[in-house]
C-alpha cells in the first residue's frame, strides 16, 4: 500500500515509514474526490453533416467518437483539437478541453457517430 507525503506543498508517493520508494498503489487519506456522473445528451451522424460539420445544441465538454467508416482515418475537430480516429475505431467517452464550441468538423471519414454527454 501507498501513501503521499506532503513537503512544501508538493506531494511524493512512498512505502509507508519510507521516503522515495516507487509504489503502484496510492491512499489518500481523508481526502474526498468528487466523481460527476455524466449521461448521454445528443447523438448525432454523418447524415447530420452541413459541410462535413455536425453541429450540437449546447458545448461540447464530454464526447464520445466512432469512426464507423472501414476504409477512411477520420480527424475530428472538437473545440478546436483535432483528434484522429482509424477507420473503424472509437474514441471512448472523454472529458475534452479546448475552447468550449458546439461544432464538430470532420474530415477523412464518411461514415461516424459523435455522442455529446454532460
Amino acid at each position: 500500500m501507498g501513501y503521499l507525503y506532503k513537503d512544501n506543498n508538493i506531494f511524493t508517493a512512498a512505502r509507508k515509514g519510507e521516503d522515495g520508494l516507487p509504489v503502484t498503489d496510492v491512499v489518500i487519506k481523508n481526502k474526498e474526490i468528487p466523481i460527476k456522473p455524466v449521461a448521454l445528451q445528443e447523438q448525432k451522424t454523418n447524415a447530420h453533416a452541413v459541410d462535413d460539420t455536425v453541429t450540437f445544441s449546447k458545448e461540447i465538454y464530454y464526447v464520445e467518437i466512432y469512426n464507423v467508416d472501414e476504409v477512411n482515418d477520420g480527424v475530428f475537430e472538437v473545440n478546436g483539437i483535432d483528434i484522429y480516429i482509424p477507420a473503424g475505431k472509437t474514441l471512448n467517452l472523454t472529458r475534452i478541453g479546448g475552447t468550449a464550441s458546439t461544432n464538430v468538423s470532420v474530415t477523412g471519414s464518411e461514415n461516424y457517430i459523435i455522442t455529446r454527454y454532460e
